[in-house]
């Protein structure tokens, strides 16, 4: 065998969801800025978000997937990518399927710490 079977076998282990591949998704980048701005210190809003104990209780993204994935779909079609963002319903829960959903813009603004109802 000239090892093509071999190589194919590795590709196939190391790709568990197509979303990262080459061009990342829109979905994954939102992935992305969770772990961002919930693990890593040296991020910008780091402080906002893991510095305030803000945890994402998805041990994968493949879990993120599966809880969040259809809902996004629904709410991209109906406001459009410029217009979905993910919002965690309680500003002071971590990120979890109970406590996220997709919102608008609009939406984000009326949920923030700083917002006086």
């Amino acid at each position: 065998s000239c090892g093509c079977y071999s190589l194919k076998k590795l590709i196939q282990r190391s790709i568990k969801h197509g979303m990262a591949r080459r061009k990342k998704t829109r979905f994954y980048n939102v992935w992305c800025g969770l772990k961002q701005r919930c693990n890593y210190k040296k991020s910008i809003n780091y402080k906002r978000y893991g510095g305030r104990g803000i945890k994402i209780l998805w041990k994968s993204f493949i879990e993120f997937k599966d809880d969040m994935y259809k809902s996004y779909l629904k709410h991209l079609k109906d406001f459009g990518s410029k217009n979905t963002t993910i919002e965690r319903i309680d500003t002071n829960g971590h990120y979890c399927k109970k406590n996220c959903k997709w919102a608008t813009q609009k939406e984000q603004q009326n949920n923030k710490r700083n917002n006086k109802k």
